[in-house]
């Protein structure tokens, strides 16, 4: 869920869970959930949660209940902005000013996202660096690396 700076609900992007290993969600999938949007936008609204929310609730068949808010965004982000909702990129224009108008239930549904472990095998040998550079700074007056 995304609302701009005033609680304006922005966007709402419902994701079932139905695997999760370790409280990680390892496959998502987007759902146009009519009542999980509205139990959530109802929350949002009486909060006025400001920017990004990860809203967990569930959903037995009938009634949507609340299991907890999280004030950031969540694990399934990438799954999120795949989907068509790039709260990231909003977020920083709603940093910048922009006024966005709200994106309730425009984005792909039934997108599904797999995530996989992978087990990868070295020798120590091969683990040690042959050639290291130093990281570029993005200005003589800021200490941030980027790759």
């Amino acid at each position: 869920m995304l609302s701009d700076f005033d609680g304006r609900v922005l966007s709402i992007v419902p994701q079932e869970r139905p695997v999760i290993r370790a409280g990680v969600s390892d496959k998502g999938v987007t759902r146009k959930h009519a009542e999980v949007i509205a139990f959530t936008r109802e929350i949002v609204e009486k909060l006025q949660i400001a920017g990004p929310a990860n809203i967990q609730c569930k959903w037995d068949g009938g009634d949507v209940s609340l299991i907890e808010i999280i004030a950031r965004f969540s694990g399934g982000i990438p799954l999120t902005i795949a989907a068509g909702a790039d709260f990231p990129a909003w977020l920083v224009q709603l940093a910048a000013g922009v006024k966005l108008n709200a994106q309730i239930g425009k984005f792909q549904d039934g997108l599904v996202m797999m995530s996989f472990e992978e087990s990868v095998f070295a020798t120590e040998t091969e683990l040690k660096p042959t050639h290291v550079e130093k990281p570029r700074t993005l200005s003589k007056t800021r200490s941030t690396y980027v790759n």
